[in-house]
């Protein structure tokens, strides 16, 4: 049998051509070697946050298509590194920012003209590279569709991958700096983060000294040293965008907010509720009349799509949480049609008690889409598994649904249930799963079915974290009151709506107390596992 073609098995344009689908002669041969290269783009410019201007050079329709066709046979290539957030799947602004949540010490770095930095030859060479194995002749073909005037273009869909190719090297550097100096380190495209928890470290790796200073602004703060990282891998930093802070000041990482959790700017979000108040106040044709006067040049032309945009950014970077569904609710109370999600006001209808059967060991499990729900894992005897477990929304559905355990981890205790019965729960509410991160002190409640019996309500337990222990060889997070018993896999949210864990365990029947009692296991203990259960259930 024959392995599949790639573009590191090939060794023609003619078999470029096969691979990406187009006609040799009419197509790709033209496209290298007959189109006139500087009329298969156009430049436009869009205004940058200091006030000055981007140079965009975008594909025209041809090019672009070739491109496009090369994307996915470059993402077959390029296996990115942890460190690396931008134009990775699943990856973004936010889980850029993540690792450097509460840290003490943060510095930012911005790569100079990043893309058209990385030229023709660069191209060529990485892709040549015993890393990537392509023939040269296919790499110089790749990089002449992909390259303008000798150089990334910045509007290219294959800029962003060859990019993050090429800066291998420079990860991989700026990883061992970090290892050794005990620093976080990601990149998002041009925008490099180093965080840590001691001043003396991060001088140490960078040079940027903040035991005094809560803020170090331009490169001359650098080490030449540090510099010297940048410049042996073709790369220059922008000594304007070199900022170090401290938590005493508002610390950034690609545009969020980090000192206790990632967030969106305040004024961000202030100014999208000025335009939903200029909508209340003067109707949606004077608003608009407004917002079209104002607006920049990368804006939308419509503000009800432009609000609409930015309260889906906001959705997702608070995980949809008391702030944005303030926002929603007031917006499509005034903009007819629109339509968003708001699981916090469904919180309590994506709540069920769960009964195994046989056995009928009660616990709480909560719906997270599509038919599954969440549960904690000491519900199941490992040693006596149910044949099913029976989830039940008493306060708000009449029918209970018959679930089958399809992952369970009891290390973790947290257990997934996929609906087997003929009850259709596809659409019902859900709860946005996050690996938000919380810590002592932080108010939290819980939601669960205590001592169910027909006629009990869902109840709630709010509380604060006292701390952070190690149960059952896991870190769980402590809390002031105890949970009740039959509130064991309920979810655990913070005072946003925020979803934060499981709870682990309540008392047993009879007792008050339980060394179990009082914990629950945060989501970054058990998100990234959970989040491949749902993705191999959906495949």
């Amino acid at each position: 049998m024959f392995p599949a073609l790639s573009l590191a098995n090939i060794s023609s344009v003619r078999q470029l051509a096969l691979l990406l689908n187009v006609d040799y002669g009419k197509t790709l041969s033209f496209a290298l070697y007959r189109a006139n290269q500087t009329s298969a783009y156009r430049a436009f410019s869009i205004p940058k946050r200091d006030g000055s201007e981007r140079i965009i050079t975008a594909p025209k329709r041809a090019r672009k298509s070739l491109q496009q066709s090369l994307l996915p046979l470059l993402e077959q290539l390029y296996d990115p590194a942890p460190c690396v957030h931008g134009a990775v799947k699943g990856r973004s602004v936010k889980t850029n920012a993540a690792p450097h949540v509460a840290r003490r010490y943060i510095l930012n770095v911005d790569i100079d003209d990043f893309f058209p930095t990385i030229h023709f030859k660069r191209v060529v060479g990485i892709l040549s590279s015993s890393r990537y194995g392509v023939h040269p002749t296919v790499a110089t073909a790749v990089a002449q569709i992909c390259c303008h005037q000798g150089r990334l273009p910045t509007g290219a869909p294959t800029s962003p991958i060859l990019a993050n190719m090429v800066c291998g090297k420079l990860d991989s550097a700026l990883l061992r700096l970090a290892k050794k100096n005990k620093l976080r380190y990601t990149r998002y495209y041009d925008d490099i983060t180093l965080s840590s928890s001691t001043s003396g470290h991060l001088t140490a790796a960078t040079g940027i000294d903040l035991s005094s200073d809560h803020i170090a602004h331009g490169a001359d703060r650098l080490s030449d040293e540090f510099k010297d990282i940048f410049t042996n891998n073709g790369f220059s930093i922008n000594s304007k965008k070199v900022w170090g802070t401290t938590r005493k000041v508002r610390q950034q990482v690609t545009g969020l907010v980090v000192n206790k959790k990632h967030n969106v700017p305040i004024a961000f979000v202030r100014s999208t509720r000025a335009m939903i108040h200029s909508i209340e106040k003067m109707g949606i044709k004077s608003a608009q009349e407004k917002f079209l006067r104002s607006r920049k040049d990368n804006d939308s032309l419509d503000l009800e799509s432009h609000i609409s945009g930015r309260l889906a950014y906001i959705g997702y970077i608070t995980d949809y949480g008391l702030r944005y569904t303030t926002l929603a609710k007031r917006f499509m109370a005034v903009s007819q049609g629109t339509k968003l999600p708001l699981p916090l006001l469904e919180r309590e209808r994506s709540v069920y008690v769960a009964v195994s059967k046989p056995g009928n060991e009660q616990a709480t499990a909560f719906h997270v889409g599509h038919g599954f729900f969440v549960t904690a894992a000491h519900l199941v005897d490992p040693n006596k598994k149910p044949i099913f477990i029976l989830v039940h929304s008493p306060d708000y559905y009449e029918s209970p649904i018959a679930t089958k355990i399809v992952h369970i981890n009891y290390a973790t205790d947290v257990a997934l249930l996929k609906n087997v019965g003929a009850v259709a729960v596809n659409d019902r509410p859900a709860i946005k799963l996050t690996s938000r991160q919380s810590s002592r002190g932080d108010q939290v409640e819980a939601y669960g079915f205590e001592n169910y019996i027909p006629g009990n309500k869902l109840g709630v337990v709010k509380t604060e974290i006292s701390s952070v222990r190690q149960l059952d060889g896991q870190t769980r997070h402590s809390v002031s009151a105890p949970w009740p018993h039959g509130m064991s896999g309920g979810p655990v949210f913070d005072t946003q709506g925020v979803f934060l864990g499981i709870v682990f365990s309540g008392p047993l029947y009879g007792e008050k107390i339980s060394p179990y009692g009082t914990a629950f296991t945060p989501s970054n203990l058990f998100a990234a596992e959970l989040e491949q259960w749902l993705i191999d259930q959906a495949s």
